[in-house]
């Protein structure tokens, strides 16, 4: 998965980068985090109004084990602390797409 983030303003912290795949019940069932730029572009170096680039690998569950579709979030924490960052209308995660599974279309 690639994502693109811009910062409004200069950011004071490294945040890590949390992208998930959650069924219907809101059960996460696939995940990854890490340091955006596969650690090279930490967020206390983005300069504001200019855009990085994030790749993230996701692996999901093999074909026909989930009966629902799954949810795509992202969104950023603190490493420290497990806080995650606000985004905005109170939201600390956005979601990205939803994935029909095989199970989920019968």
């Amino acid at each position: 998965m690639v994502l693109t983030w811009q910062a409004e303003r200069r950011v004071d912290r490294s945040y890590k980068v949390f992208v998930h795949a959650l069924d219907d019940a809101g059960q996460l069932v696939a995940q990854h985090d890490g340091i955006p730029g596969a650690g090279r572009r930490p967020t206390h170096s983005w300069q504001a109004g200019v855009e990085v680039t994030d790749r993230h690998g996701l692996l999901l569950p093999a074909s026909g084990t989930t009966r629902s579709p799954l949810h795509i979030r992202v969104g950023l924490y603190d490493p420290e602390t497990g806080r995650r960052l606000p985004l905005g209308s109170g939201r600390d995660a956005v979601g990205l797409l939803t994935l029909a599974t095989e199970q989920a279309k019968r």
